[in-house]
C-alpha cells in the first residue's frame, strides 16, 4: 500500500471466541474515506482475515452524539458545521459483501468482534526468521500447497464403497419434496449449484428420492440436510443389534401409584421416585450460578417440576403424588401466580394429574441427601489451625543465640533426661 508504518510495542488482540493475534506496528494519521466523508485515524496493523478496517469505540468517541437507525443501517452526526450521513451495507446490496458473511468463512474467525488490547507476552516466532529461513519456509509451503488448497470434488477412493442394503421385495423409496418458503427455495438452489460446481453432487436419474431440509446454524447460515427417514424404514437391520430389546423383561407392576419425593438445598435439587413404598429411581441436579440466589420456595418448585419432567414417560396419563418439604407448595395449583418465574414453572405442569402433599423436612432424608450431593466438596481438603505471625522472627533469633543452640542440641541428643522438650521447633519447659 505504500503506507508509513511506525514501529510500536506488540499488542495482543483477543476476540470473544478466544482467537489471539499480535499487532505489527501502527499507521499514523491514516486518511480513510467513507461515502465522501474523510477521517484520520491511527490503526494498529494485524491479520484480520475478513474486513480491511475496524473502527472501534476510540473513533466513535470523537463524534460525540450520533443518531443511529439499526433497521436502515444509517448513522448521522454533526461534523465541522454540517450533517454527515453514513449508509451501512444492507442485505439487499449485492455489490458489497457484508461483514458477517466475511467472518463466517472458514478463516479462523467465529463472527465475534469483541477486541481487547494488552501488552504482548509472547512474540511471534516468524518475526525472528532470517531471509534464508523465510525462503526455506516458502519452499516448504509451495511443496505441500495441496494440503492448504480448498477442497474440490469428492474425497479419494479408499477401497470400500458405502452401500445400503434394502429389504427383499421393497420398491424404490421416492418421497416428493416438501413445500418450501421462497427464501428456502432460493437457498437450496444456490447450495445445489455450488455443490455441482465443485463436483460434490451430480445429476441423477435414480428412482429413489428423499426431500431436503434446511437447518439454521449458529452463524445464521443454512445447513442442507437430507431427510432419509422414509428410506430407513426399508433398510434391513442386523437382528443381533436388537436381541436385548426383544428379550427385555415385561414390566409386571405398572398399576401402583407413583410417589415423587422432592427436596432442595442451597446448591442442588434431589428427588426419589417410589412405588408401593419402594424406591425405583433417583434424580439429582446441581443448581447453576443464576439459580443459587433464588428463594427456598422457588428452589423447591424447581425440584418438583424438573423431577416430573424427568420421569414424564412414567407419569403421563395417570395420577401420582408429589411430596415436598415446602408447605406453601401444597396449594400450588390454587395459588395466585404473581411472578413470571412462577408462570414459567407452573406452565410446565399442565397436562399432568397429580396431588401435592406436605412432608416435614426431617422426614426427607433420602431426597435431602441427593440434593446435597454437589455441595461441600470444595472444603473437604481444607484444614485450619492457628499460626503465630512472628514465628519466623523467633526462629531467626534462636539460630543466632549460642546458648539456645546448645540447649537444643542437648534436648535432641537425650530428650528423656532433659527438662526441656522441642515442640514445633519451639523450646518448651
Amino acid at each position: 500500500m505504500g503506507w508509513k508504518v511506525e514501529e510500536t510495542p506488540n499488542m495482543t488482540i483477543r476476540s470473544g471466541d478466544g482467537f489471539q493475534t499480535s499487532t505489527r506496528g501502527c499507521c499514523v494519521e491514516l486518511e480513510v474515506e467513507l461515502n465522501e466523508f474523510k477521517i484520520k485515524c491511527s490503526p494498529h496493523l494485524f491479520e484480520l482475515g475478513g474486513p480491511d478496517l475496524v473502527l472501534g469505540v476510540e473513533w466513535l468517541k470523537t463524534l460525540g452524539g450520533t443518531i443511529v437507525n439499526w433497521n436502515k443501517h444509517t448513522m448521522s452526526f454533526w461534523y465541522e458545521k454540517r450533517w454527515v450521513n453514513l449508509q451501512g451495507v444492507s442485505a439487499a446490496d449485492t455489490t458489497h459483501e457484508a461483514l458477517q458473511s466475511m467472518l463466517s468463512r472458514n478463516n479462523g474467525w467465529k463472527g465475534s468482534l469483541l477486541w481487547s488490547l494488552g501488552k504482548s507476552t509472547q512474540e511471534d516466532p516468524i518475526d525472528h526468521l532470517t531471509v534464508q529461513q523465510h525462503k526455506e519456509l516458502q519452499a516448504v509451503l509451495r511443496k505441500h500447497e495441496a494440503m492448504f488448497a480448498e477442497v474440490v470434488g469428492l474425497p479419494p477412493n479408499r477401497g470400500r464403497e458405502h452401500a445400503i442394503n434394502i429389504k427383499v421385495g421393497e420398491g424404490p423409496v421416492n418421497v416428493r419434496p416438501y413445500r418450501y418458503p421462497h427464501l428456502h427455495k432460493n437457498e437450496i438452489e444456490k447450495q445445489v449449484q455450488d455443490m455441482l460446481g465443485v463436483g460434490i453432487v451430480r445429476h441423477s436419474t435414480s428412482a429413489y428420492s428423499s426431500p431436503v431440509i434446511l437447518v439454521k446454524k449458529k452463524d445464521h447460515t443454512w445447513r442442507m440436510c437430507i431427510d432419509y427417514r422414509a428410506l430407513n424404514k426399508g433398510v434391513a437391520v442386523d437382528p443381533n443389534k436388537y436381541t436385548s430389546v426383544l428379550n427385555w423383561p415385561v414390566p409386571r407392576n405398572v398399576k401402583g401409584e407413583f410417589v415423587i419425593e422432592c427436596d432442595a438445598s442451597g446448591t442442588g435439587l434431589g428427588a426419589i421416585l417410589s412405588q408401593e413404598k419402594k424406591h425405583i429411581a433417583y434424580f439429582s441436579k446441581a443448581l447453576g450460578v443464576r439459580n443459587l440466589a433464588k428463594s427456598a420456595y422457588e428452589k423447591e418448585l424447581m425440584a418438583c417440576v424438573l423431577a416430573i419432567q424427568h420421569w414424564r414417560p412414567y407419569l403421563l396419563g395417570r395420577k401420582f403424588v408429589v411430596s415436598t418439604g415446602q408447605r406453601s407448595l401444597k396449594d400450588l395449583l390454587q395459588q395466585k401466580i404473581i411472578s413470571g418465574e412462577q408462570q414459567k414453572w407452573v406452565a410446565k405442569l399442565l397436562g399432568f394429574n397429580f396431588e401435592i402433599c406436605y412432608k416435614p423436612g426431617r422426614m426427607n432424608q433420602g431426597e435431602d441427601a441427593l440434593s446435597r450431593l454437589h455441595e461441600g466438596g470444595e472444603f473437604s481438603s481444607y484444614v485450619s489451625f492457628p499460626c503465630w505471625d512472628e514465628v519466623q522472627q523467633v526462629n531467626l533469633e534462636i539460630q543466632l543465640d549460642d546458648k539456645l543452640k546448645k540447649v537444643y542440641a542437648e534436648v535432641e541428643a537425650n530428650p528423656v533426661a532433659h527438662c526441656h522438650t522441642v515442640n514445633w521447633t519451639f523450646l518448651c519447659f
